[in-house]
């Protein structure tokens, strides 16, 4: 499956980093996040109950995100990761995070994962 939503650049702010100057305030952050899932039912209904309400997604990723205290980029990309994979119908997502403002010389540093939706073990009776 190929079909993709994806939410682009969100921008927001988080306590993130190792460092102790970076635990003080929120720092600027931008989110992208891609997700793979079957578009197809959507696209012949045209209604909104058949796809991923975008909206509600980007709310609750900045939600996620605002209210988090992480010290690496990688564990807040994990949780909005687990976030997105957890949506019904999502088989993948990408989860790219920026942090723009850490050097003068540089535009951006940040972190990119991939995960797939873990799948539910059937249950097996004897």
């Amino acid at each position: 499956m190929t079909d993709k939503i994806f939410i682009t650049n969100i921008q927001t702010e988080a306590v993130i980093g190792v460092r102790p100057e970076e635990r003080i305030k929120k720092q600027r952050l931008f989110i992208s996040i891609e997700l793979t899932a079957d578009l197809k039912p959507a696209g012949k209904t045209d209604n909104l109950q058949d796809t991923i309400d975008y909206s509600s997604l980007k709310k609750a990723v900045v939600r996620y995100t605002e209210e988090s205290s992480f010290f690496l980029l990688e564990a807040l990309a994990q949780g909005i990761a687990d976030l997105c994979t957890a949506l019904e119908g999502v088989s993948e997502t990408r989860v790219k995070l920026e942090k723009p403002d850490v050097y003068d010389d540089t535009e951006s540093v940040g972190v990119e994962i991939i995960r797939k939706a873990e799948l539910e073990e059937p249950e097996i009776t004897v």
